[in-house]
């Protein structure tokens, strides 16, 4: 080292100072990479600080582990939902600590770190999965997955995270359940439900509807309100949508038109509502039918209440009037050579005379005083009786069946011929061409609840059917109405007057009618005591216009003095002797009076009703 300085000092001083330099260079090098990796291990410090703040901070249990499926990583809710404690359960394997069953399989500890882990296996995430903790405890969890990638690519492990749905699971079932208990109503309820668009347009419908109009959901779905509402154009239904106001409910009533073209009243309940920025009705119909076939009744009881006012108020009078006549037409042809002209215009007064006096009977059945004096009868007798009259010189074939145990009811005879006849007479006008005329009965069982139309118990069911043109849909409901008819010669009274003899009866008649194929007429009548027998006739012997004369006291009784008259006119042109009364009190005088007198009155003769006094 001396003799190098001495031969070349400079040199020497310039090799010490680039040694220096360098040595400086490495120790500054060491020192900045000393201080560099403090700064990275500082940062790295932090960065697992934040993020172990991060994993124990999130809501979710997370869990990550190794490439051989071991745990290396276990929050705080991770132990909570799995009742492992963390130091117990970092380093075991996974399957042992993350115990979950699949409720479709039932399958259990098949769970998503395992599946990332083996390239075999595929895992489908499912919500109805099952978390078994520790101590037994289950609950419903969500999880997901993440694989774990070196910076190859390669996986190094598995993160799952999962979280408790127990409670949200739980509110999903009840609002599911609640919703198809919803469902269930909507679908099962008596009325029909619509959805309908602003446009008119049916969007959705329940069952109900789809069976009250005959048509399958997806046609009523094609469909809008103009289709099944009778006789609303389309632009009438935009002018009445407009008018709704929301969340308001409006009430009205109108026609539904089913898929066979048949209609049928409806209440129909329409709300309009906001529905994802688009207006919408909901709408629920009802079948109101049978509420108006019972409005329609009562309309009908009501105006054949009024046609019985009237008639109790005049009837009366006028058959005294008809009597009058009738008995003056009989005497004056006892005074005429039989089939002289006057006895020839006498016989036709007296056939009109029968005829309003027969017209007077049927106003009379409207009125109070026209109650059915009933009897036990044979039904199947007076059904054929009446018809064959009805039907006497006519081209219509009548049949014949009764399928009946019980054939006998308690009726006026009389009353029901009448209807029977009234019924057989508007089948031969429908068949001017002649036809078939079905006549049926049969015993008819109506239990509880059964029929809305007709009271539990034991009926004699008629029918009478007929091959006609039918009757049309816009007049059926009309048919039993007083004064109703579309024949010329009709009164209008014979399907009203049958309608008053059935209820006052206690029965019930229906109609029902196609057009091209007939009209059947059905009825119902009380079945009477099956132990009864129908009355025998009682043969009476009457020498009464036998032209012998006769022998007996007879009183009259009657506030009517043309009345009287003409009653005494005609019983002493048989023979009797008369007795006349004004009203009930002088008729007790008059026959007391007599029986202290020996002159005994062998037959009254009473008007019922009085205007004054007592009859």
């Amino acid at each position: 080292l001396s003799s190098l300085t001495s031969r070349n000092p400079d040199r020497f001083q310039r090799r010490l100072l680039d040694v220096c330099a360098s040595i400086a260079s490495i120790v500054f090098q060491r020192q900045k990479s000393i201080q560099e990796n403090r700064r990275w291990q500082k940062q790295l410090q932090t960065t697992t600080e934040n993020l172990a703040v991060t994993i124990e901070s999130i809501a979710d249990g997370l869990i990550s582990t190794d490439i051989n499926g071991d745990i290396v990583i276990f929050n705080e809710v991770a132990e909570a939902l799995t009742g492992w404690q963390r130091e117990d359960a970092l380093g075991k394997s996974v399957d042992d600590v993350f115990n979950v069953v699949y409720e479709c399989s039932g399958e259990n500890g098949y769970h998503p770190a395992v599946c990332m882990l083996d390239d075999n296996r595929c895992f489908q995430n499912d919500d109805n999965i099952t978390l078994v903790s520790r101590d037994g405890q289950s609950r419903y969890i969500s999880l997901s997955e993440s694989p774990v990638k070196d910076e190859q690519g390669n996986i190094t492990g598995v993160v799952v995270a999962f979280r408790d749905i127990t409670q949200q699971r739980s509110d999903r079932v009840k609002k599911l359940e609640s919703q198809q208990r919803l469902h269930s109503i909507v679908e099962n309820t008596a009325d029909a439900l619509y959805l309908v668009e602003a446009n008119g347009n049916i969007i959705d419908v329940n069952q109900t509807a789809c069976d009250m109009l005959g048509y399958s959901r997806e046609e009523l779905l094609s469909m809008s309100v103009p289709d099944i509402q009778q006789s609303m154009p389309t632009d009438t239904y935009g002018e009445f949508f407009a008018s709704l106001v929301i969340d308001q409910s409006v009430t009205v009533e109108g026609l539904h038109r089913r898929k066979d073209g048949s209609c049928f009243p409806v209440e129909v309940r329409l709300r309009q509502f906001v529905s994802n920025n688009q207006m919408l009705v909901v709408a629920l119909a009802r079948d109101i039918s049978d509420r108006k076939q019972a409005e329609e009744e009562i309309i009908k009881a009501r105006k054949l209440e009024s046609i019985g006012l009237l008639a109790g108020g005049i009837a009366h009078d006028f058959n005294n009037l008809l009597g009058i006549i009738m008995g003056n037409i009989d005497l004056g042809r006892r005074c005429l050579e039989q089939g002289s002209n006057g006895d020839h215009y006498l016989v036709k007064a007296g056939n009109a005379s029968k005829r309003a006096a027969d017209l007077t009977q049927q106003l009379l059945t409207f009125s109070k005083g026209g109650d059915p004096v009933k009897k036990t009868s044979d039904i199947k007798r007076i059904i054929r009786e009446s018809a064959e009259f009805s039907l006497h010189g006519s081209n219509v074939q009548p049949e014949y069946s009764c399928r009946c145990v019980t054939v006998v009811a308690d009726v006026d005879d009389g009353q029901i011929s009448q209807v029977i006849q009234n019924l057989v007479i508007n089948a031969r006008q429908a068949m001017p061409e002649g036809g078939s005329l079905r006549l049926h009965c049969e015993n008819a069982a109506i239990h509880q609840d059964e029929n809305e139309h007709i009271a539990a118990g034991d009926y004699i069911k008629i029918t009478v059917q007929d091959s006609g043109e039918g009757i049309p849909d816009d007049i059926i409901h009309s048919v039993f109405d007083p004064y109703f008819t579309t024949k010329q010669e009709g009164s209008g009274l014979g399907l009203a007057l049958s309608y008053s003899i059935i209820k006052k009866h206690r029965g019930y008649i229906f109609v029902d009618s196609e057009r091209g194929k007939g009209t059947t007429f059905t009825i119902y009548l009380p079945v009477g005591d099956i132990s009864a027998r129908p009355d025998e006739a009682v043969a009476c012997d009457t020498a009464a216009g036998s032209g012998v004369d006769q022998k007996g006291r007879i009183m009259i009784m009657d506030d009517d003095a043309m009345i009287r008259e003409i009653g005494e006119a005609m019983l002493q042109n048989l023979g009797y002797e008369v007795v006349q009364a004004v009203d009930g009190e002088e008729a007790l005088a008059l026959y007391q009076a007599a029986m202290q007198g020996g002159a005994e009155i062998d037959l009254v003769i009473m008007d019922l009703t009085v205007l004054s006094g007592t009859g």
